[in-house]
């Protein structure tokens, strides 16, 4: 009889091995042949995302595996039939002359709409959060997150100190390595998980009166797509918003700023200062709420000793996934939302991150 169940056991064993479909690539944007980051690769069951050479790698138990990103058309296929390369379409934007005089008051009346979204409601949700500290050429350390996040619909939104009960994070597994000090004993201070979030409400409170604005509509007229860029002496900064005209949410966010000629500030022994930094985001709607799906943020900065002879450069990247929502899982907080990430413990579970595929 022993025999018969290990026999089954091990036979069932084999059925759910060999029943998993195995898939990775790269995706491409049609017309320009650029690898795409962030594309969302998902079916019913599972998902996971491009990094930033477009690869993704996609294991499922369903056939059937689809690709989007905001601004192009979603492709959906099967796993017998995706090659080692999948274009994305983009959807054609134009230049809309009727509105372009105008485009500072459309943006203002997008921006407002966002503001009645979601208001006084949550989301739980899970998530996947990647720190990485580069001094100069080489990493210097990385920290890994994997837990539940309860999130206010307006959170991305409020600027300055977040509100009561408008983020509570529970961390689930979590993984790090790396060295804290960098040269000459710089020791950069990386963002909180609130801090994050701050940082988004504040690069999306845009003031029309401080850019260049350009209207584009797209050609199936479903999104709107508004430019900007803001040029002066000390400062580069530019980007873009796409909405979602039915419905007025943001589909997406990209925002980069360079300042090489800013001024050094001091501390102790060090002149710092932050030269450029990068944001992109991708948002979903879940219900009423228009929400976060994807985020990176990204901030480089350059120090050097009081007599500046010796000159080296860091820089922060921060990737933060959410791959699943839900309203009614119980989001327990053991995580101090205003504690640099790189300081937070929590013990570490080799068997989960062993058994990883998606993330």
């Amino acid at each position: 009889m022993k025999k018969r169940i290990c026999f089954f056991a091990s036979l069932l064993c084999i059925v759910s091995m060999y029943s998993q479909n195995n898939g990775k690539g790269v995706v491409v944007d049609a017309d320009t042949h650029e690898v795409l980051e962030w594309v969302e690769v998902y079916n019913r069951k599972d998902r996971t995302i491009t990094n930033r050479e477009g690869k993704y790698s996609f294991t499922s138990k369903l056939d059937s595996i689809n690709f989007y990103k905001p601004g192009y058309h979603r492709e959906s296929t099967t796993f017998s039939k995706i090659g080692d390369t999948l274009s994305l379409r983009p959807i054609p934007l134009e230049l809309d002359e009727v509105v372009v005089t105008n485009a500072k008051g459309i943006f203002k009346k997008m921006m407002h709409s966002l503001t009645q979204n979601g208001e006084g409601q949550y989301l739980n949700r899970k998530f996947f959060l990647r720190a990485v500290q580069h001094t100069d050429d080489s990493i210097a350390r990385i920290i890994d997150f994997e837990g539940k996040m309860r999130m206010g619909g307006q959170v991305h939104l409020n600027v300055g100190k977040l509100k009561k009960n408008d983020l509570k994070v529970e961390i689930t597994n979590m993984r790090s390595i790396g060295i804290v000090a960098g040269p000459m004993g710089a020791n950069l201070t990386m963002s909180s998980f609130g801090e994050l979030l701050e940082i988004l409400a504040l690069q999306l409170k845009l003031d029309p009166k401080n850019y260049e604005m350009v209207v584009h509509e797209a050609e199936n007229q479903e999104m709107t797509r508004f430019d900007f860029n803001n040029t002066s002496s000390k400062f580069v900064r530019k980007g873009h918003l796409l909405f979602d005209k039915e419905t007025h949410s943001l589909q997406s966010f990209y925002k980069e700023s360079s300042s090489p000629d800013v001024k050094y500030s001091q501390n102790k022994h060090l002149l710092y200062r932050t030269i450029g930094y990068e944001m992109a985001v991708t948002f979903k709607n879940i219900g009423e709420i228009n929400t976060i799906s994807n985020m990176k943020f990204e901030a480089e900065l350059e120090f050097t000793n009081n007599e500046k002879t010796r000159f080296h450069k860091t820089k922060a990247v921060y990737l933060v996934s959410f791959y699943d929502d839900t309203k009614t899982e119980t989001v327990k907080g053991n995580c101090n939302i205003t504690k640099d990430i790189f300081k937070i413990r929590h013990p570490f579970k080799p068997g989960f991150w062993s058994a990883q595929n998606q993330l």
